[in-house]
């Protein structure tokens, strides 16, 4: 499979990486929650989520990512080299999407957790979302 994931090790280059692919942070939190857990079934009762529903998530983002992130066997799940990186990266982007919901925390009137209605205020300020290509989108060089 082709690597597609960063080399550059910078935010840039994580950002460069996340905009040429379709990549919900749904998928990265599950991939995440399997490798930390070892196994599809324990992170499936972490996220509370079906087995299968986790397992076809996993899958998807493979698909998608065009590389083998874990090893299945009986007994769990073992993360793969493209695995052990991308779950660093993960971990990363979803570190950084919780600063930047903690940061527009200080934008709500009660000064808490943005909600669905200050959130649909920012949200109204961009085009809506196009439809999602089933693997990912060509790099702009």
């Amino acid at each position: 499979m082709a690597r597609l994931l960063p080399g550059s090790g910078t935010w840039e280059g994580l950002l460069e990486w996340i905009c040429c692919l379709d990549v919900e942070l749904r998928e990265l939190r599950a991939f995440v929650a399997v490798a930390e857990e070892g196994g599809i079934s324990a992170a499936a009762r972490r996220l509370h989520v079906s087995q299968p529903a986790l397992s076809q998530t996993v899958n998807a983002l493979e698909r998608e990512l065009g590389v083998k992130l874990l090893e299945r066997s009986s007994t769990g799940v073992r993360i793969t080299e493209a695995g052990t990186t991308l779950l660093a990266e993960a971990r990363a982007i979803l570190a950084r999407h919780d600063q930047a919901l903690r940061a527009m925390a200080g934008y709500t009137s009660d000064g808490g957790s943005p909600g669905p209605a200050h959130l649909g205020r920012v949200a109204r300020q961009f085009p809506p979302p196009q439809p999602r290509a089933p693997h990912h989108r060509p790099c702009a060089t």
